[in-house]
Parts: structure tokens; C-alpha cells; sequence
């Protein structure tokens, strides 16, 4: 009988120790996804600044005729167009000199 009691105390308490380690581990886990999501959160938002920043400054700049921009249907900035100019001059000049020899 005392083999029992001790096996089922010892299987309690075994219960015990290891639910309250993965109440903490959940707990800690809980902790480190919160603080990831902070930190996401907080490079969105900085992310979205430098967009507005950069969509500023290129406005500014295709209002003083300086780029052109391609924009979608709703007037988001899609691209920038490119202008190329090019020039190409070439001269070409030969000589050929024609003999005729008699058949052997």
C-alpha cells in the first residue's frame, strides 16, 4: 500500500512540476510574441514614413519638371519613365581593284 502512495505522490507531484514549467514556458512565449510584434508594428510604421518621405520627394520633383512619373489608376507612384537620346553617325569607305588572268 505505501508503494502505491508513493508511486501516485510521486506521479502528482511529476504533474505538477511540469504543468507549472509549461504554464511559464506559455507565459514566456507569450512574452517574446508581443515583443515581436512591437517591434514589427514599430518597422511598419517607419517603413510607411519613408514611403511618404520618398513619395514627397519625387512629387516635388515631377512638379519642377525634373522626372517623370508613371502612375496607376489611382495615382500611386507605379515607376519612372526614362528618357533616352541617342546620336549615331557612321562613314564607310572601300576600294577594290579587278585584274582578269588568262586560263590555264
Amino acid at each position: 500500500m505505501k508503494d502505491i502512495v508513493l508511486l501516485v505522490a510521486g506521479a502528482l507531484l511529476g504533474w505538477g512540476i511540469s504543468h507549472l514549467y509549461y504554464i511559464k514556458a506559455k507565459h514566456d512565449s507569450d512574452e517574446a510574441a508581443t515583443a515581436q510584434i512591437r517591434i514589427l508594428t514599430d518597422h511598419n510604421a517607419m517603413l510607411q514614413d519613408q514611403n511618404r518621405m520618398l513619395t514627397t520627394a519625387l512629387t516635388v520633383q515631377e512638379e519642377q519638371g525634373l522626372v517623370k512619373l508613371n502612375r496607376d489608376a489611382q495615382g500611386k507612384i507605379t515607376g519612372r519613365q526614362i528618357s533616352l537620346e541617342a546620336h549615331a553617325e557612321a562613314t564607310s569607305s572601300s576600294g577594290a581593284e579587278l585584274t582578269t588572268s588568262p586560263k590555264q
